[in-house]
């Protein structure tokens, strides 16, 4: 059934492929493992490897060609100030989820099934971070809704009220931050909100 799924969803996009990769997360990596991968991914990510791996897919047909093309082009535009900024995000927030995976697990073993999920995320964006940032936000946006749902477990292992309180506001607060960065592409689509059905009367600019 799961692969049925991916299949209608590589319908709508073929980034949606990697969602593959979750049928070998049904299991516990050693930490020594999960700091090796990061380490790799992100020596291999600095470096013109993924650059010229990924060019290789432009041989296929015209349409990757075309796609291919249009990547590497915007590959030369990257501003490594933003992607640097998402990278030490991306770490500290994964650091809390690694050092109290033990603990959450044995508690919530699925836990630590979205967990190597979202640590398949890390390494992809460590991969493409300073190479393809266009791979990132169609490929690692799969991985990256699992952040609010592992930060969710942070509350099972927190027992003080007043600090369950103070989490909330600063989740609160970091989830309004990553909606308005999420939208930055497109700002005026989003605010204020313009519906299909509502404002009929407002020019939309196609993308």
């Amino acid at each position: 059934m799961y692969l049925f799924l991916v299949f209608v969803a590589f319908q709508f996009h073929t980034t949606s492929l990697l969602l593959l990769i979750f049928v070998f997360f049904k299991r516990t990596f050693s930490n020594m493992t999960i700091i090796i991968a990061i380490a790799v991914c992100a020596i291999i990510g600095f470096s013109p490897l993924p650059l010229k791996i990924f060019s290789l897919f432009g041989g296929f047909n015209d349409v990757t060609a075309s796609k291919t093309s249009a990547y590497l082009k915007q590959a030369e535009e990257v501003n490594f100030d933003i992607s640097l900024i998402g990278f030490v995000k991306r770490l500290g927030i994964f650091a809390i989820f690694f050092f109290y995976r033990k603990t959450i697990s044995e508690k919530y073993p699925k836990f630590n099934f979205i967990f190597n999920g979202y640590l398949f995320g890390l390494c992809f964006y460590f991969l493409f971070v300073q190479t393809l940032a266009i791979m990132i936000s169609r490929g690692s946006l799969y991985f990256n809704v699992l952040e609010p749902i592992l930060l969710s477990y942070i509350f099972c292992i927190v027992k003080d009220k007043r600090i369950s309180f103070l989490l909330a506001i600063l989740f609160f607060i970091y989830s309004i931050l990553m909606v308005k960065q999420s939208i930055t592409t497109y700002p005026d689509l989003f605010d204020p909100y313009k519906g299909l059905f509502i404002n009929t009367d407002y020019h939309r600019n196609m993308y």
